[in-house]
Protein backbone atom coordinates (compact mmCIF):
# COMPACT_ATOMS: atom_id res chain seq x y z
CA UNK A 1 0.00 0.00 0.00
CA UNK A 2 2.68 2.16 0.87
CA UNK A 3 4.82 1.28 -2.16
CA UNK A 4 1.50 2.57 -4.49
CA UNK A 5 1.13 5.76 -2.46
CA UNK A 6 4.49 6.44 -3.12
CA UNK A 7 4.38 5.85 -7.26
CA UNK A 8 1.05 8.74 -7.02
CA UNK A 9 2.81 10.72 -5.32
CA UNK A 10 5.96 10.47 -7.40
CA UNK A 11 3.73 11.00 -10.51
CA UNK A 12 1.58 13.48 -9.22
CA UNK A 13 4.92 15.79 -8.45
CA UNK A 14 5.43 16.96 -11.69
CA UNK A 15 2.06 18.65 -12.07
CA UNK A 16 1.98 19.92 -8.54
CA UNK A 17 5.30 21.25 -8.15
CA UNK A 18 5.99 23.20 -11.54
CA UNK A 19 9.81 23.84 -12.65
CA UNK A 20 10.43 27.91 -13.86
CA UNK A 21 10.49 27.35 -17.47
CA UNK A 22 13.20 30.74 -17.63
CA UNK A 23 16.90 30.46 -18.02
CA UNK A 24 18.74 32.40 -15.90
CA UNK A 25 16.00 33.77 -14.53
CA UNK A 26 18.36 35.19 -11.65
CA UNK A 27 20.93 36.72 -14.17
CA UNK A 28 23.05 34.27 -11.76
CA UNK A 29 25.54 33.75 -14.71
CA UNK A 30 26.51 37.47 -14.63
CA UNK A 31 25.19 37.62 -18.28
CA UNK A 32 22.02 37.52 -20.53
CA UNK A 33 22.61 33.68 -21.07
CA UNK A 34 19.17 32.57 -22.48
CA UNK A 35 17.70 36.36 -23.14
CA UNK A 36 17.94 38.65 -26.03
CA UNK A 37 18.59 42.37 -24.71
CA UNK A 38 19.04 45.99 -26.44
CA UNK A 39 19.29 49.36 -25.35
CA UNK A 40 20.82 49.77 -22.16
CA UNK A 41 20.78 46.95 -20.39
CA UNK A 42 23.43 45.04 -18.13
CA UNK A 43 23.71 42.29 -16.29
CA UNK A 44 25.73 43.73 -12.79
CA UNK A 45 26.98 41.37 -9.94
CA UNK A 46 27.52 42.75 -6.75
CA UNK A 47 26.60 42.68 -2.95
CA UNK A 48 23.13 44.06 -2.15
CA UNK A 49 22.57 45.04 -5.92
CA UNK A 50 20.23 41.87 -6.02
CA UNK A 51 17.10 41.05 -4.31
CA UNK A 52 18.69 37.68 -4.17
CA UNK A 53 22.09 36.14 -4.80
CA UNK A 54 24.71 38.51 -6.56
CA UNK A 55 23.48 39.47 -9.76
CA UNK A 56 20.50 41.23 -11.33
CA UNK A 57 19.98 43.08 -14.56
CA UNK A 58 20.26 46.50 -15.05
CA UNK A 59 18.07 48.46 -17.51
CA UNK A 60 19.91 51.69 -17.66
CA UNK A 61 19.55 54.77 -20.05
CA UNK A 62 16.76 55.49 -22.58
CA UNK A 63 15.30 52.66 -22.92
CA UNK A 64 16.01 48.92 -21.97
CA UNK A 65 14.57 46.22 -23.33
CA UNK A 66 15.22 41.95 -21.94
CA UNK A 67 13.23 39.64 -23.29
CA UNK A 68 13.20 35.23 -23.30
CA UNK A 69 11.23 32.67 -25.73
CA UNK A 70 9.79 30.28 -23.41
CA UNK A 71 8.53 27.05 -24.17
CA UNK A 72 4.89 26.52 -23.59
CA UNK A 73 1.99 24.30 -24.26
CA UNK A 74 -0.63 26.05 -26.30
CA UNK A 75 -3.94 26.68 -24.59
CA UNK A 76 -2.04 25.71 -20.55
CA UNK A 77 -2.18 28.26 -18.38
CA UNK A 78 1.07 29.72 -16.96
CA UNK A 79 2.14 31.70 -13.65
CA UNK A 80 4.75 34.56 -14.23
CA UNK A 81 6.40 36.61 -11.90
CA UNK A 82 9.70 38.57 -10.93
CA UNK A 83 11.16 40.99 -8.58
CA UNK A 84 11.85 44.98 -10.13
CA UNK A 85 13.46 48.14 -8.07
CA UNK A 86 12.08 50.82 -9.53
CA UNK A 87 13.54 54.61 -8.80
CA UNK A 88 11.94 57.17 -11.59
CA UNK A 89 11.43 54.72 -14.47
CA UNK A 90 8.66 53.29 -15.98
CA UNK A 91 8.63 49.62 -16.19
CA UNK A 92 5.98 47.83 -19.25
CA UNK A 93 5.78 43.52 -19.22
CA UNK A 94 4.94 41.97 -21.85
CA UNK A 95 3.78 38.59 -22.19
CA UNK A 96 3.65 37.18 -26.23
CA UNK A 97 3.58 41.12 -27.05
CA UNK A 98 0.21 41.82 -25.05
CA UNK A 99 0.90 44.24 -21.89
CA UNK A 100 0.14 42.27 -18.44
CA UNK A 101 1.66 44.65 -16.14
CA UNK A 102 2.74 48.21 -16.03
CA UNK A 103 4.82 50.44 -13.06
CA UNK A 104 6.44 53.73 -12.49
CA UNK A 105 6.52 53.39 -9.09
CA UNK A 106 8.69 50.94 -6.25
CA UNK A 107 9.83 51.70 -3.11
CA UNK A 108 11.90 48.85 -3.02
CA UNK A 109 11.92 45.70 -4.50
CA UNK A 110 8.51 44.60 -5.29
CA UNK A 111 7.27 41.22 -5.93
CA UNK A 112 4.73 40.79 -8.68
CA UNK A 113 2.74 37.76 -9.88
CA UNK A 114 0.97 37.41 -12.89
CA UNK A 115 -1.25 34.26 -12.61
CA UNK A 116 -3.59 32.60 -15.36
CA UNK A 117 -1.76 33.59 -17.90
CA UNK A 118 -2.79 31.51 -21.46
CA UNK A 119 -0.24 30.56 -24.16
CA UNK A 120 -1.48 30.77 -27.38
CA UNK A 121 1.63 29.33 -28.75
CA UNK A 122 4.24 26.70 -28.17
CA UNK A 123 6.98 29.34 -27.38
CA UNK A 124 5.60 32.54 -25.97
CA UNK A 125 8.15 36.06 -25.34
CA UNK A 126 8.17 37.07 -22.33
CA UNK A 127 9.57 41.06 -22.41
CA UNK A 128 10.45 43.76 -19.92
CA UNK A 129 10.93 47.20 -21.31
CA UNK A 130 12.47 50.29 -19.16
CA UNK A 131 12.02 53.72 -19.53
CA UNK A 132 15.17 54.98 -17.07
CA UNK A 133 14.55 58.96 -16.27
CA UNK A 134 16.77 58.78 -13.29
CA UNK A 135 19.78 57.12 -11.66
CA UNK A 136 19.76 54.55 -9.86
CA UNK A 137 18.36 52.14 -12.93
CA UNK A 138 15.89 49.85 -12.84
CA UNK A 139 16.91 46.78 -11.81
CA UNK A 140 15.31 43.19 -12.67
CA UNK A 141 15.60 39.78 -11.05
CA UNK A 142 14.42 36.57 -9.96
CA UNK A 143 12.20 35.93 -13.30
CA UNK A 144 9.89 33.02 -13.44
CA UNK A 145 7.57 31.10 -15.49
CA UNK A 146 5.79 27.91 -14.12
CA UNK A 147 3.21 26.28 -15.80
CA UNK A 148 -0.30 26.71 -13.48
CA UNK A 149 -2.24 22.73 -13.65
CA UNK A 150 -6.06 23.52 -14.12
CA UNK A 151 -7.57 22.42 -10.67
CA UNK A 152 -9.52 19.41 -12.28
CA UNK A 153 -5.96 18.36 -13.04
CA UNK A 154 -4.39 18.03 -9.69
CA UNK A 155 -7.63 16.97 -8.48
CA UNK A 156 -7.72 14.09 -10.74
CA UNK A 157 -4.25 12.80 -9.62
CA UNK A 158 -4.67 13.19 -6.33
CA UNK A 159 -8.18 11.44 -5.76
CA UNK A 160 -6.33 8.28 -5.90
CA UNK A 161 -3.64 9.25 -3.14
CA UNK A 162 -6.75 10.15 -1.05
CA UNK A 163 -8.63 6.81 -1.61
CA UNK A 164 -5.22 4.82 -0.71
CA UNK A 165 -4.97 6.32 2.54
CA UNK A 166 -8.69 5.95 3.44
CA UNK A 167 -8.41 1.91 2.64
CA UNK A 168 -5.66 1.54 4.65
CA UNK A 169 -7.08 3.36 7.65
CA UNK A 170 -9.94 0.97 7.44
CA UNK A 171 -7.29 -1.84 6.85
CA UNK A 172 -5.37 -0.94 9.81
CA UNK A 173 -8.72 -0.07 12.29
CA UNK A 174 -8.25 3.41 12.56
CA UNK A 175 -11.06 4.64 10.73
Amino acid sequence: MRRALAVIIFLCSPVLLSASLVTNGSFETGDFTGWSDSGFANVFCTAGFAESGNCAADMDGDDGVVSQAVTTVAGDSYTFDFWYYLTGQQLTVKWDGQVVFSSDTSVDWTHEVVANLTATTNSTTIEFDATTFSTPPMRLDNVDVVYTPEPSTALLLLVPAALLWMRRRQITGRG
